[in-house]
């Protein structure tokens, strides 16, 4: 049997944290920024949080996990 394991939901700015401390992005990270993007009502710091984590990606401040 295979378990999966949901990550809690935590808030926008403690994942870009966790994010920023580590300097990778790992599948779990991407999955809490998957739920975040579909969720309605996101504020435009929350875009900007998510504009730097893609900007730290594409200039390899950050690596995928």
């Amino acid at each position: 049997m295979i378990t999966i394991a949901v990550p809690t939901r935590i808030s926008l700015e403690d994942l870009a944290g966790q994010i920023l401390g580590s300097g990778k992005i790992t599948p779990s990270n991407r999955y809490q920024l998957m739920l975040t993007l579909l969720t309605d009502g996101l504020t435009e710091e929350d875009y900007i949080i998510i504009d730097r984590l893609f900007y730290g990606v594409r200039k390899g401040l950050l690596r995928l996990d």
